[in-house]
């Protein structure tokens, strides 16, 4: 009798655990495509306002043009890694799922570590990271640009 209690009550806190597993890995999903959407729209914002800068606030001759180009190449920076990090996101996925399938599904129980490797998820992780210094670094680049470049 005692046994079935203590199965039980195992069973409730997997259930429990799963359950929790399960909300926090959806919220980081959600907070992942809020930050990519935001990355996106942050690098696109700041492109347009380069381009209303220069054509609505500073009259030619500008100064400091390899300033602008150098953030403008940032900002083209953080675009592609998003737009890669999509696609290496998508594999991840896919990986994982066969990963998944190898550890829950089979009998074979390797301590081949590299056999579990995602190297989607690795590449994805680094594309964001490379989108979010791309955006600062654009930012950066641009505050310098339009400080030698306020109208007298």
């Amino acid at each position: 009798m005692q046994t079935m209690g203590k199965q039980s009550e195992e069973a409730d806190r997997y259930e429990a655990y799963t359950d929790e597993r399960l909300r926090l890995l959806n919220a980081r999903l959600e907070q992942s495509r809020s930050f990519d959407k935001l990355l996106t729209t942050l690098s696109v914002a700041a492109f347009g306002f380069s381009v209303g800068y220069i054509e609505l606030i500073r009259p030619t001759p500008i100064q400091g043009p390899r300033w602008l180009l150098a953030a403008w190449a940032c900002f083209f920076l953080s675009l592609i890694s998003v737009l890669l990090s999509f696609l290496t996101s998508q594999r991840a996925c896919t990986r994982q799922v066969e990963i998944a399938k190898q550890v829950l599904l089979s009998n074979d129980r390797s301590t081949d570590s590299s056999r579990y490797r995602n190297c989607w998820a690795k590449a994805t992780m680094w594309l964001n990271g490379a989108s979010f210094v791309g955006l600062l670094g654009g930012m950066a680049l641009l505050a310098v640009f339009a400080i030698q470049n306020l109208p007298e």
